[in-house]
C-alpha cells in the first residue's frame, strides 16, 4: 500500500504519449512508479494539433501547453515560464526530460522560486541531448543554465567487475 506522500512534481518532456520513444516510455514509467510510491505527479510537454491541451493519461495528468511561434526558441522557453508561474503551486519538485529549451526556463524558474529542478539525459552522440542542442542558436545559455540544477540524472550502464 503506498504511503501518503504531499510532493507534487512535474515531469517536463517535448513529447508525450501517444508519441513514443524512449524517453516517452521512462517518463511514463516513472510517473506511474511514483504514483504509486503516493507523489502527486503531472506532465508539461508541448501542445500538438488534434490532441487535447489536457487530459489524463494513465492516472497522470497531461498538460499540452508548450508552444513556440514567431522566434521559436524563445517563445518556447516563454511559453514554459508562462506555465510554470501560473502553475506554481501546483508542483514543488521539476523533472526534465532532456537537455533542451524547456530546461534553462525550468532551472532559472526554480532559483527564483526555490523548487528543486533536475534534468535527465536522454542519449549520446548526434541524436542525443547535446547533438540536439548543438543545433539551437541559445545552446550556450541552456547549457550556461544546465549547471545551476540541483542534479542531474544520467543513464548508463553498470559493469560489473
Amino acid at each position: 500500500m503506498p504511503h501518503s506522500n504531499n510532493k507534487k512534481i512535474l515531469m517536463i518532456i517535448g513529447l508525450f504519449y501517444p508519441f513514443v520513444g524512449g524517453a516517452e516510455r521512462e517518463c511514463q514509467k516513472l510517473s506511474k512508479k511514483l504514483q504509486e510510491q503516493g507523489y502527486s505527479v503531472s506532465v508539461l510537454t508541448q501542445y500538438r494539433d488534434a490532441l487535447p491541451a489536457y487530459e489524463v493519461i494513465d492516472d497522470i495528468p497531461v498538460y499540452r501547453k508548450i508552444r513556440g511561434w514567431h522566434l521559436y526558441e524563445i517563445t518556447y522557453m516563454i511559453s514554459v515560464l508562462i506555465f510554470l508561474f501560473r502553475h506554481r503551486k501546483h508542483f514543488d519538485v521539476l523533472c526534465c526530460f532532456g537537455l533542451y529549451l524547456f530546461t534553462a526556463p525550468a532551472i532559472l524558474f526554480g532559483r527564483v522560486t526555490g523548487k528543486k529542478v533536475f534534468f535527465r539525459l536522454e542519449g549520446a552522440g548526434e541524436i542525443g541531448d547535446f547533438g540536439s542542442i548543438s543545433q539551437l542558436t541559445l545552446r550556450n545559455f541552456i547549457l550556461r543554465c544546465a549547471q545551476w540544477a540541483d542534479g542531474i540524472i544520467a543513464i548508463s550502464k553498470i559493469k560489473s567487475l
